[in-house]
């Protein structure tokens, strides 16, 4: 018990400071460096504001002072003794400050600074020293010792009178000051200090009083220790922290004074300072995750395959290709077959030779099915492709009314004519087919045709083939912004139906039960969102549609989350035009119940209704049936799917990570970053880190192990990460970067390709890259073009994966900053396409001007800002802070939460505007202002410029820059201060609970470096909608057999398979005639040539034996046509059986007319 160690406490009365011992050990005694480094709380200000440069006199010599040593002289005789024969003295009205002629000197400041922040090994105090009757009033008094009695009294909750200074001349009579009243203009420094030291003292018995504490324990165990040890006794300290119960955010912010508090008063009895919890948060001695040293050169370690893909890059004097083990390329190499990929590190291949196609006899014979070749036309839009020849698929062959021959035809792209553009490519034979046709009145005249070539379909290895092959779509529908490369499949040979009326098309989208979001161009509402409805009856008759209307409970309830909903009565009779999308509506039984994602405020169009709200359940009208689309308490995953174990790279503090667990797509086993404070931060907020292997080094580093085949845990194991993603370092694309050929530029912008070097070692489902949106801007280097962000998606499609991208602006997602940022999406072959996340939030004013990602071939913008309609507002930067406390100019830097004082708000007006104004006249301010350095005086300059509460926030970046003429608008909209690292948190989205490890400049650098937490989250929703799709759609294609499901999604595998060549799956068991009563024949038709083939889609499960993905492949007439899907290689024998007698059929009858296979009855 704490009782047991009050006789073993001793205080040191020395001048040691525990931090001067510790930065001799470490190499980052350089990040404690004065103001604004200084340890701060999570509501402090990384910077105070100070426009005057100039210096002053003391403000404390209001009356003759004598000097301490007069004083004690007089006041010795009356000095008081405590229990451990102490003497001391009274003082009052004191006031403490930093010694004058130092940085800030004079400047008032809490007694936690003193050797603790670097440069502050003394400080000063003024006040009354006091005795009996007598009373001195003395005057800067330099002291450098601090003592706090009560440490292991578990019997007293109060430090305010055990507050102890001596100066050098108190020391030598033997003498203390204790303090008592402070002076009214201290108040605000000292009473947040006697919280502190009051949480300090029970912080140390809870140390004494438990074994191996960590910060998981601590946070865990903390608030039930206090209600068992003192009870209601600390009900007024309680208070003043907002009775909070989670106190991990307090020992990480005074960590410093804590730590030198232990170290004071540690013994070998004690042993304060052995308690894991100092590794994992004291920033000068971070050892929780051991840091990871290069075993080799400097440089950024890539795959071959990517090293072929960016040799050329202006970065690629970084790069060094390193070849795997043989036992890992083998790994590698099933585990791309397994997902139908590219096979490892297949080479270039050159364009396919027309010359032998050029020569075909005249006229040609064109069939249904026929890839043609046309030239181009010289004044089209595609003036930026090289291409020579131009293909088409052919779809319909017919005459028109003037007996000529025309085609109707879907056209194939080249890598060129895509979004990749003039990037290089390594697969000159690879084509796409496009949703882009030529129909109708616009069809091709059979005499533009220069040849019919050979095209290979569904093929995965481009070396297979010798003429061309198609094994992708690329999409390109402009009023979507959707530019994507996505698997073919059968439906993507024919022109889309676009025949159904909007009735008809909403019946098949939404179904009776479903909550929606409706256009408001009706009047429901006096708002122009978006509203929460709920389908209740499709009206066929009328196509229309009935729904009943949600209120809002932020309607009535100004505290109320804006996503909180209440059933009402009202029902609408609405047009299908007025339904835009579906929503999600969960219920909780209360507020402080409500779970992820509900609790996010309408990210992601989730909203929830309250079970205890009275108003809700006395709803007079039925209920609808139940949709899935109302989950009752909310699960981070659907039932059938489980989170994905994701590796994240350059990690930082886990904001991206943790946005997509939020969505329920990924649970992250695996975490790389070099930087000790931000992946100790990543560690912090971990439910369970011994679940999660941390890497604290560079990824070029893992890569080379992973590479070698280590064993060590931390390495992540091929066919163990599902999900990859990665912010990488935006420095050597960011506008703020002006050299970017510099070294350490370079080097930045080299590790995208050590990224996709990632991606082609693991082969994860998804993978998902951030960076910021001038990545996507072209780099001229030595008079050539360079374009990094289409080397991306070039080196992605190649690897043979399906790849889209967005431009996201975090404000749409519910963020308060305006942050745009661009994601790169890759998902295997097969995995439904991921769609852009819907817009939850309004455009602010000033942001309705378009931008985009970049232009195809052809002209078209891709990646452009969305303008959807939305269900709510912007959110301001007022709005997202309005809770938290008013911290003032922010000097005193201890804060425990408190109730917000509201103010009147001074106008964001820059001091540049404040000068042409007059306003500013003279002094430091008009002379720093009209400097010789252009920006920061020119009329438009940020130069310490107030945010304006009404709008976002400006970009969070890594430092607070209040002089920069272009970042300089960080100054608080009311108080007199620069932003706080709590208020950038809010607008990166960092929930208040989470735990940031490090200096204030470190805790703010993790923060502007992190990716926006509503953003991860909405990407997130994203992924995890296309995997419950994936996983429905094969669990409908692979149906049940012998009674049992396909679990999960999962594919199944075959127990006895060989591979002679990687075309063909030849050997198989023979399925049972009551497994083959069973297969399911599903509609997944292509017309290679002038036929039509079913593809059997067939699951022969038995215990212990599951099937997987097979390869198959048909040959007509020199034709090869192959693919992947999830096929008993015996049912894909069957198959060509039956199709081999329909041609036979068809070469009897001589006709030229679809004849469709037997199996088709099956179905």
């Amino acid at each position: 018990m704490v009782e047991d160690h009050m006789d073993t406490f001793k205080r040191r009365r020395v001048d040691d400071n525990p931090f001067t011992r510790c930065r001799l050990k470490t190499p980052q005694s350089d990040d404690l460096a004065p103001c604004p480094e200084d340890y701060r709380t999570s509501n402090a200000s990384v910077d105070a504001i100070d426009l005057t440069l100039e210096t002053f006199d003391s403000p404390y010599t209001v009356e003759e002072s004598v000097s301490d040593d007069d004083a004690l002289d007089e006041l010795s005789i009356n000095a008081l003794t405590d229990q451990d024969g102490s003497s001391y003295i009274e003082l009052n009205d004191f006031s403490i400050y930093r010694v004058p002629g130092k940085k800030r000197g004079l400047e008032l400041c809490t007694l936690d600074r003193l050797q603790v922040e670097a440069g502050v090994d003394e400080l000063c105090f003024s006040g009354y020293l006091s005795a009996a009757d007598l009373s001195f009033h003395v005057h800067n008094i330099s002291f450098s010792i601090l003592a706090i009695d009560g440490y292991g009294d578990g019997n007293s909750t109060d430090v305010d009178d055990k507050i102890c200074i001596q100066s050098p001349r108190a020391k030598g009579h033997g003498f203390w000051y204790r303090l008592g009243k402070p002076a009214d203009e201290y108040k605000a420094f000292h009473q947040p200090f006697i919280w502190l030291a009051t949480f300090t003292k029970f912080f140390v018995e809870f140390l004494l009083d438990e074994e191996d504490v960590t910060l998981r324990r601590f946070r865990s165990m903390f608030p039930s220790f206090l209600r068992q040890q003192y009870g209601s006794a600390i009900q007024s300290w309680h208070q003043e922290c907002g009775f909070q119960t989670d106190f991990g955010t307090s020992v990480v912010a005074y960590v410093n004074y804590l730590y030198k508090e232990c170290y004071s008063i540690d013994s070998d009895d004690l042993k304060l300072l052995r308690h894991p919890i100092w590794q994992e948060i004291n920033p000068l001695a971070l050892e929780a995750i051991p840091f990871q040293s290069s075993s080799g050169p400097d440089v950024t370690i890539v795959t071959p395959f990517v090293y072929d893909c960016f040799s050329d890059a202006y970065f690629a004097s970084h790069l060094t290709e390193q070849e795997p083990l043989p036992k890992v390329q083998a790994k590698i190499t099933e585990r791309k077959f397994e997902l139908g990929l590219t096979p490892w590190h297949t080479a270039h291949v050159e364009r396919p030779s027309l010359v032998e196609h050029l020569e075909q006899h005249r006229p040609l014979k064109v069939h249904r099915g026929d890839v043609v070749c046309i030239k181009p036309d010289a004044d089209g839009f595609w003036k930026e492709s090289s291409s020579t020849m131009w293909y088409a698929y052919v779809q319909v062959v017919r005459r028109d009314l003037e007996s000529r021959t025309k085609l109707d035809v879907l056209w194939l792209y080249e890598s060129s004519h895509t979004t990749i553009g003039d990037s290089y490519y390594p697969y000159e034979n690879e084509l796409f087919l496009s949703d882009n046709c030529s129909c109708g009145k616009e069809a091709i005249p059979i005499e533009d045709v220069i040849a019919v070539v050979d095209v290979s379909w569904f093929v995965s290895n481009p070396k297979a083939v010798s003429g061309y092959f198609v094994r992708q779509k690329f999409k390109t529908v402009e009023e979507e912004d959707s530019y994507a490369f996505l698997t073919l499949r059968s439906e993507d040979f024919a022109c889309q139906d676009h025949h159904l009326t909007e009735f008809e098309a909403c019946c098949r989208k939404y179904h009776v039960g479903q909550p929606v979001l409706v256009s408001p161009e009706f009047e429901i509402g006096a708002d122009s969102f978006l509203q929460p409805m709920r389908i209740l009856h499709f009206n066929l008759d009328q196509e229309k549609i009935i729904l009943r209307k949600f209120m809002r409970t932020s309607d009535e309830d100004s505290d109320a989350p804006p996503n909180e909903l209440r059933v009402l009565d009202d029902e609408y009779i609405l047009p299908a035009s007025r339904i835009l999308r579906h929503c999600k509506v969960a219920h909780f039984p209360s507020r402080d119940q409500v779970k992820s994602p509900s609790n996010c405020n309408g990210a992601g169009d989730c909203f929830y209704i309250l079970e205890s709200d009275p108003l809700s359940s006395q709803s007079s009208l039925p209920t609808p049936p139940y949709s899935h689309d109302d989950d009752p308490r909310t699960s981070s995953s659907s039932p059938g799917t489980k989170p994905l174990p994701a590796l994240d790279l350059f990690c930082g503090g886990g904001n991206f990570g943790r946005g997509l667990e939020d969505a329920g797509i990924a649970q992250v086993r695996y975490a790389v970053d070099w930087d000790a404070p931000a992946l100790h931060s990543h560690r912090a907020n971990v439910e369970e880190p011994e679940k999660v292997q941390f890497f604290l080094g560079s990824v070029s580093e893992y890569l080379r192990r992973a590479l070698k085949g280590s064993e060590d845990v931390r390495i992540a194991k091929i066919g163990e990460i599902e999900c990859a993603l990665a912010g990488s370092p935006c420095p050597g694309f960011s506008a703020m970067q002006q050299n970017k050929q510099s070294w350490q530029s370079l080097r930045n912008a080299s590790m995208v390709a050590s990224v996709v070097s990632f991606v082609d070692f693991y082969s994860p489902q998804y993978f998902i890259l951030e960076n910021v949106v001038p990545m996507t801007n072209n780099v001229i280097v030595d008079d050539r073009k360079q374009n990094v962000f289409s080397q991306i998606l070039a080196a992605l499609v190649a690897l043979g994966y399906q790849v889209q991208q967005f431009l996201e602006d975090a404000w749409s997602q519910g963020s308060s900053q305006q942050r745009s940022r661009v994601f790169i999406v890759a998902s295997a072959p097969g995995i439904e396409p991921v769609h852009p996340s819907y817009s939850t939030h309004g455009h602010p004013p000033g942001k309705e001007i378009q931008r985009k990602l970049g232009r195809t071939s052809n002209g078209l913008p891709f990646g452009i800002r969305r303008f959807d309609p939305t269900p709510f507002p912007f959110v301001s930067a007022k709005q997202s802070t309005k809770d938290l406390p008013d911290i003032g100019d922010s000097l005193p830097q201890i804060c425990p939460p408190s109730p917000t004082t509201a103010q009147h708000p001074t106008k964001a007006s820059p001091p540049a505007s404040a000068c042409r104004a007059g306003t500013i006249a003279s002094g430091e301010a008009h002379r720093w202002l009209h400097s010789s350095n252009p920006v920061r005086a020119h009329p438009r300059s940020k130069s310490y410029s107030r945010v304006d509460p009404d709008r976002l926030f400006p970009t969070v970046m890594t430092k607070f820059e209040l002089q920069c003429g272009f970042n300089g608008r960080c100054v608080h909209w009311e108080q007199h201060r620069s932003l706080s690292i709590m208020e950038a948190r809010r607008a990166q989205g960092f929930l208040d609970h989470e735990v940031l490890v490090g200096s204030p400049a470190q805790q703010l650098k993790i923060v502007g470096n992190s990716v926006d937490r509503k953003v991860a989250f909405a990407k997130g929703l994203a992924l995890r909608e296309s995997w419950e799709a994936t996983v429905r759609r094969r669990g409908e294609v692979l149906g049940e057999v012998d009674g049992v499901s396909v679990a999960e999604g999962e594919l199944a595998s075959e127990t006895d398979r060989s591979v002679e060549d990687e075309s063909f799956t030849t050997t198989t068991p023979h399925p049972s005639p009551e497994q083959i009563a069973k297969i399911k024949w599903v509609d997944g038709q292509v017309r290679p040539r002038n036929f039509k083939a079913m593809l059997g889609k067939f699951q022969a499960k038995s215990e212990g034996s599951r099937s997987r993905a097979s390869t198959w492949v048909i040959q007509d007439e020199g034709c090869r046509w192959s693919g992947d899907y999830p096929a008993d290689a015996v049912v894909v024998r069957r198959m060509m059986a039956e199709l081999e007698s329909v041609l036979r059929a068809r070469d009897e009858t001589g006709s030229d007319e679809e004849i469709a296979p037997a199996t088709q009855a099956a179905e």
